[in-house]
């Protein structure tokens, strides 16, 4: 997974306190262009067509195109469904958020005011809560920190339901809110945060832009294309457990048995999670069952043990015969 580097916006730039959306902005395009185009919150601004107070994804869409001929795919009121379907995606977000309601990574005084941060498609679980790697522009110098989804998610949604209490909507009337949301993060700041809270005015949507995928993937499940996989290794499952698409166990495809015998590929590095194959439909859309490495839970699984595979001891006896300079070997 390709990690692109933490921008600050506090650079010393006349608009640093108020440039985290284009620090944001500047991240992201590193990791869209996987570090063929780099920038900063003083560059992105001077491409944006902004000149003063805050800024927003219409900024990000101008900087990217007018500065770098890239453009970001604007997302502005969806749910936070499609922040995770993105994420999932192996999209780089770059997310709107209250501050205070997030809670940092770096805050600064009560953090009453709007934020914009970068999520990368990078997730592990940590005391049994999912949380994503961030990179928070008001960090200096930058860094990228572990953040729990939950407390990313109540920051985005708050943070629409100031603009939209700022904007006296109760409905999806989008260009209203991003207008207020612009005006607050003009008046608020990290440098001067409210000293009050709007009263929330509910409803669905949050305020971000994706990056394009990034090509490839880590840890998730693996179609073998109907391949033979030769492992002489088994493992037995001591209890019933769920089989995972990724080696952080977060996407259930399903559930096998306790006491059945997988094929053994190994340990996920750095996971509490052991990778086995097994023949499934559940990663494809054509429902048609393959050879599939998936992972399972590691107090789930007894200690792997060898095996006598005839596949396996077939392929040892050609590569003997040919070690061996056997005229009838084939050529390996």
């Amino acid at each position: 997974m390709y990690r692109a580097e933490p921008v600050t916006q506090r650079d010393g730039s006349s608009l640093a306190n108020s440039n985290c959306l284009m620090a944001a902005a500047a991240v992201g395009l590193d990791f869209h262009t996987l570090g063929d185009k780099t920038s900063t919150g003083a560059k992105m601004r001077s491409y944006s067509g902004d000149t003063s107070g805050g800024t927003n994804t219409d900024e990000i869409e101008r900087a990217w195109k007018n500065g770098y001929s890239e453009d970001p795919v604007t997302r502005d009121g969806n749910p936070w469904s499609k922040v995770l379907e993105d994420l999932a995606a192996k999209r780089l977000v770059m997310l709107q958020v209250w501050h205070a309601t997030v809670g940092g990574p770096c805050l600064s005084g009560s953090g009453a005011y709007g934020h914009g941060m970068c999520v990368a498609p990078e997730s592990r679980t940590s005391d049994g809560n999912k949380e994503w790697l961030v990179a928070d522009p008001w960090c200096n110098p930058p860094k990228w920190s572990w953040v729990r989804e939950s407390k990313l998610k109540a920051g985005a949604e708050k943070w629409v339901a100031t603009a939209r209490a700022a904007a006296n909507v109760s409905g999806p009337t989008w260009p209203l809110i991003i207008a207020a949301a612009i005006r607050l993060m003009e008046r608020f700041g990290p440098d001067h945060p409210a000293t009050f809270e709007l009263p929330e005015v509910g409803g669905p949507g949050v305020l971000f832009a994706s990056t394009k995928p990034q090509p490839g993937a880590d840890d998730v499940a693996i179609n073998t294309n109907g391949s033979r996989i030769v492992t002489a290794r088994r493992v037995k499952l001591t209890a019933e457990t769920g089989f995972y698409k990724e080696a952080s166990l977060d996407t259930k495809y399903g559930t096998l048995a306790s006491g059945s015998v997988r094929e053994f590929i190994g340990p996920a590095l750095g996971e509490n999670s052991m990778a086995i194959l097994v023949n499934t439909s559940k990663p494809y859309s054509d429902g048609t069952d393959r050879p599939t490495i998936v992972y399972v839970t590691k107090d789930k699984c007894g200690e792997p043990y060898q095996v006598e595979d005839d596949v396996i001891k077939a392929r040892d006896a050609e590569w003997r015969a040919w070690l061996s300079g056997d005229a009838d070997a084939p050529d390996k």
